[in-house]
């Protein structure tokens, strides 16, 4: 039958359409977009290691060349040409007395910071508690003190005010009570009586006032201590300028030198009893909010040792110790850079440092060599340097042998210059093997496994889980039926994956690791 009458007969188009719908089916069932489904795993306690993996060749023993990381002057010299040191003989440093200095405080530190969760993690002994309530006490007896002695000096303020004004000061006026006293000297300068005159007319509304509001003393009251301290300095200023009238006055026939002489004596005294009034008052009330302080202070340690260590505080003080524990190695560290030890056992064949002369950083002064045979060189990149430190344990696998042979081996030397491979810095790396074996060859690839920091019985999760997000390392943590962001702490990254949490997770709690 033609193919043109095929196409015109409905029994082809039903195959047809059957074949469409599978094949749309087929399209479909592959390309559908698949439902989102987080994964959660739970933050769990264990062990994380550091390790670094690198690859090296062996080469026969040679001489290692030896520097200060930090120059200075050289204070001791351990080792001459010849002779055998073993491994961490010290073989030449520089003076780093201040470097022992800042050791000695960040250990002292320390020792503060592990006492303190010590006490923590310890809780609240009932002799403990009573020695607190005891100084408690005290503390509450001495603020008493220095708040009846303050209400006192509030007081005495008046008193004094008014006996310098009326006792003193009053004698050089003629009506001094009045609206219009009159000074009994004559004086030149008619504007300065007037202000003196005026300021005494002034004094005697202030005084009365300042009588009726001194009649219930209140330490406390902020409002009262200000307007005394504002009152005895207004009474001060009345009598500076009366001091100045007086001073520059002229004598007379009714105020002859001798009147004269006394009214400034008057004076005089008046303006030492207000200056000596304003000390003690400023004195006490230091003394008094002092004493406040400290009586807070000692009502918070009573009540903290009464209600127990709080788990937050803990895990506070936890962090403190980890960081006083890092300023402590910080400066060790910077303290082995002025230390010069054998990395191995050998032989010196080289001392170029001198008692007293200045090395310089990173310049060689000393050389040895190694007694065992063979040795691995390896560049560790810049971002795994930190991780490895002369003395760090290494598992060593030769491909000649394969992976069921692995020979042990152990850092000797970490270059303190960078060299540039494939633009990135890395590290050259000596490692020494641990026992001397036949079966090492010269030239033999090697692989190193660097055995770095062990944390134990840490709270971990998948490094996976951890992102940055506004500069801050964080995760997703369930929280019942939703999802929320939390700022994390981490500690070392472990080579299997994990990393170590130190503040922000806890133990127990469910962490996305990934969404499918």
């Amino acid at each position: 039958m033609p193919i043109k009458k095929l196409y015109k007969r409905p029994i082809f188009y039903v195959p047809v359409g059957i074949l469409v719908l599978i094949i749309a089916f087929i399209v479909f069932s592959v390309f559908k977009p698949k439902a989102s489904k987080d994964i959660f795993v739970k933050a769990e306690r264990g062990t994380v290691s550091e390790e670094v993996s690198v690859t090296g060749r062996v080469t026969a023993a040679q001489d290692v060349k030896l520097a200060f990381a930090r120059g200075g002057k050289v204070v001791q010299v351990g080792k001459v040409v010849g002779d055998k040191v073993r491994a961490g003989d010290l073989l030449a440093m520089s003076n780093n007395a201040d470097l022992v200095a800042q050791r000695n405080q960040a250990s002292a530190s320390l020792a503060i910071q592990q006492s303190k969760l010590d006490a923590l993690l310890r809780g609240s002994r009932p002799e403990d508690v009573a020695i607190t309530k005891s100084q408690y006490d005290s503390t509450q007896a001495s603020y008493n003190q220095a708040k009846e002695s303050f209400k006192n000096k509030i007081m005495q303020s008046y008193l004094d005010a008014d006996n310098a004004v009326h006792n003193y000061g009053d004698s050089l006026f003629t009506n001094p009570g009045t609206v219009y006293p009159t000074v009994n000297f004559f004086q030149k300068d008619a504007s300065l009586t007037e202000d003196v005159s005026n300021a005494r007319t002034l004094l005697q509304y202030l005084l009365q006032d300042w009588q009726r509001q001194v009649a219930v003393v209140d330490s406390e009251d902020a409002a009262q201590v200000t307007k005394t301290k504002i009152n005895i300095t207004k009474v001060q200023d009345y009598l500076n300028k009366l001091a100045q009238a007086i001073n520059s006055a002229t004598a007379t026939a009714s105020t002859p030198d001798s009147t004269l002489i006394s009214y400034r004596t008057s004076v005089a005294s008046a303006r030492t009893l207000i200056s000596s009034s304003i000390s003690a008052l400023l004195s006490s009330e230091d003394a008094y909010k002092s004493a406040k302080s400290a009586l807070q202070v000692s009502k918070d340690q009573l009540t903290l040792k009464e209600s127990g260590s709080d788990p937050q505080d803990i895990k506070s003080q936890q962090a403190s110790v980890l960081q006083a524990q890092a300023s402590v190695a910080a400066a060790n560290a910077e303290i082995s850079k002025t230390i010069i030890r054998a990395p191995f056992d050998g032989t010196v064949t080289k001392q170029d440092a001198k008692l007293g002369e200045t090395a310089s950083a990173n310049t060689p002064v000393v050389s040895l060599i190694t007694n065992n045979q063979f040795q691995i060189e390896a560049s560790i990149p810049e971002a795994d340097i930190s991780k490895v430190h002369v003395g760090d344990t290494a598992d060593v696998t030769l491909d000649a042998y394969g992976n069921d042979a692995t020979f042990p081996a152990k850092v000797v030397l970490i270059d303190p210059a960078e060299t540039i491979i494939d633009s990135v810095a890395t590290y050259k790396t000596t490692f020494q093997f641990v026992t001397p074996d036949d079966r090492i060859k010269s030239g033999m690839t090697a692989n190193v496994d660097v055995k770095g920091l062990t944390h134990e019985n840490v709270v971990v999760i998948p490094q996976r889980a951890v992102f940055i997000s506004d500069g801050q390392k964080k995760v997703k943590v369930k929280n019942g039926e939703n999802i929320k962001e939390v700022t994390v702490t981490t500690g070392i990254r472990g080579s299997n994956g994990k990393v170590e949490i130190i503040l922000g997770i806890e133990e127990g709690m469910e962490v996305i690791v990934s969404s499918s």
